[in-house]
């Protein structure tokens, strides 16, 4: 092999992760006496049939994804779990991978991928590698057996963590291709994305919580040290349930795929909390353990600090709690009335009993202590 078919075959190959197909390095200038000399004596190593890493040592993960797609041909992309590793949205590498292929065309499965033949799959490049969309991905993985609406909520939050997605062109797509088995779901999870929910823990405060309970003046996402952005509207307690967040919404994502806890205004950082009531000084934090613990825990404990300095109260809600959201509905409400709010709590369902809670709390201690010498 002379040095500039060395040199490309090389650079090919450095760019496919060291993975490259019989076909590719013929198409190089390599002969087939030459590929077979490069696999007898252990310069390169089969994975596939016609597909081979250029090295003799341990196989990785992405040489794997690479000679994978390189082994299925003309049109093949890495999906589903493959390809939410791909785009960052889990966090551990799928031992079996997954490879959609165009419906027309036939491709025979080997050890560690399965191929799916699709008539429908919009693809791009990830790092160069062939994948599916990330709307794609998103609608592949939703589309399966159990994926839950916490989980809907959870993989469309990070997908807006690190701004890979905006809902309105995951539903362009769920409206092109028919037929999702979870279409009505995944628009529910949409419409909580496009008002500013970044994970399934947000998503079920917001759901079952406020909106379930009425409780009103709640905006998603809320700067925190932005005082000039507060208007008029702010500064006086609301009826209506508006959770829309601010305008600054940008900038989710902090390195490491972690999720952001601050926009940008200005060329500064600005901080956020969850859920804010501005007008009754009230913050709602959900606290997840992954995002939560940590150097986080003490984080966000100063930062309760810093709000209650500022004469505002803090109520994290863990997923425990989030377990009965008529108790935090009824624990919120309290707080709202303590500072001001003239509510009353409305019932989730005929079986919610938040009313005759909230009567209990409120009722006078007099009033309490007279019922119960009445009733003795």
């Amino acid at each position: 092999m002379d040095h500039q078919t060395e040199q490309t075959v090389r650079s090919l190959a450095g760019q496919q992760h060291w993975a490259i197909s019989r076909k590719q390095a013929l198409a190089a200038g390599m002969t087939a006496k030459e590929v077979a000399l490069q696999v007898r004596t252990k310069k390169w190593q089969n994975i596939h049939p016609g597909v081979y890493a250029t090295h003799n040592a341990k196989v990785d993960w992405w040489t794997r994804a690479w000679a994978a797609v390189l082994y299925a041909g003309k049109g093949a992309a890495l999906s589903h779990y493959a390809a939410a590793y791909v785009w960052g949205l889990e966090k551990s590498q799928p031992a079996m991978l997954t490879v959609s292929v165009p419906a027309e065309r036939t491709v025979k499965r080997q050890p560690g991928f399965r191929v799916m033949r699709r008539r429908r799959v919009e693809v791009v490049r990830r790092k160069r590698l062939p994948v599916t969309s990330i709307r794609q991905t998103v609608l592949d993985l939703t589309a399966q057996a159990g994926f839950t609406l916490d989980d809907t909520a959870a993989l469309l939050g990070r997908a807006a963590q690190k701004n890979l997605l905006e809902p309105s062109a995951l539903l362009e797509l769920l409206d092109a291709q028919h037929g999702h088995p979870m279409s009505n779901r995944l628009r529910a999870a949409c419409a909580d994305a496009a008002e500013g929910v970044e994970s399934s823990l947000e998503s079920r405060i917001l759901r079952h919580v406020i909106r379930a309970h009425g409780l009103p003046g709640f905006r998603l996402q809320d700067p925190l040290d932005v005082q000039d952005q507060l208007d008029d509207d702010s500064r006086t307690p609301s009826t209506s349930t508006d959770v829309r967040p601010p305008d600054a919404t940008e900038n989710r994502s902090a390195p490491g795929g972690a999720p952001d806890d601050g926009v940008s205004a200005g060329g500064r950082r600005v901080r956020r909390c969850d859920l804010r009531n501005r007008a009754l000084g009230i913050r709602i934090e959900g606290d997840g353990v992954a995002w939560h613990g940590g150097d986080r825990f003490h984080e966000d404990r100063r930062r309760d600090r810093q709000a209650a300095a500022r004469g505002e109260m803090t109520l994290r809600v863990t997923w425990d709690a989030a377990e009965d959201p008529c108790q935090v509905a009824l624990d919120v409400a309290s707080t709202m009335a303590h500072r001001g709010w003239d509510g009353v709590p409305t019932p989730c369902s005929p079986a919610c009993d938040i009313l005759e809670q909230w009567s209990a709390r409120t009722q006078p201690a007099g009033k309490a202590a007279s019922s119960s010498v009445t009733s003795t």
